[in-house]
């Protein structure tokens, strides 16, 4: 679920990750350690 509400929030804002993890509540940081945790 966390997965596909990142992934929304990145196609709303066309890949911008600072918008995308502004619109989570999150950090972009935290944006990109969430994206490279589910990469593993």
């Amino acid at each position: 679920m966390e997965r596909q509400l990142i992934h929304q929030a990145l196609e709303i804002n066309k890949g911008n990750y600072s918008a995308a993890a502004e619109k989570l509540g999150i950090t972009r940081q935290t944006l990109y350690n969430k994206l490279k945790k589910m990469d593993q």
